[in-house]
């Protein structure tokens, strides 16, 4: 992710929200705005995108939902730059994010990884195997 971020444009990082998903979202006179900044800092916009589709991906369905997804996307704004290059290493780091939070659940809580870390890793293992290393 490295060599990712470093090629990046000013005009592809900023301050993100780095969870938006459907109950980050609360709707106000038929506008949405965001809510739960706990995970927000300096990043790439494109990790953003990329965590939501992560997330919608892994859903029943995922794929056309996914699609479904980008295409509204694309109806407000264009796909940020990098994500349009490296959308997948993104939808990996999002993974990896995820994972790394459930790890410490597990050593706060003594507990283990619960089925949707699981399916999380299985997909992370596929996804390596598919990635050319950039």
């Amino acid at each position: 992710m490295r060599h990712v971020t470093e090629g990046l444009e000013p005009t592809e990082v900023g301050l993100i929200n780095a969870d938006v998903s459907e109950y980050n979202v609360v709707w106000h006179r038929g506008r949405p705005g965001l809510v739960d900044f706990n995970d927000s800092g300096l990043g790439p916009y494109a990790f953003c995108l990329g965590r939501l589709v992560e997330r919608v991906r892994r859903m029943e369905n995922g794929a056309a939902l996914t699609d479904e997804l980008l295409r509204g996307y694309q109806e407000v704004i264009p796909l940020p730059v990098d994500y349009q290059r490296w959308g997948p290493w993104f939808e990996l780091a999002a993974s990896m994010f995820r994972l790394r939070l459930s790890s410490a659940c597990i050593t706060e809580r003594g507990t283990t990884l619960m089925e949707r870390d699981l399916r999380i890793l299985s997909t992370v293992r596929k996804r390596l195997e598919g990635l050319a290393l950039p």
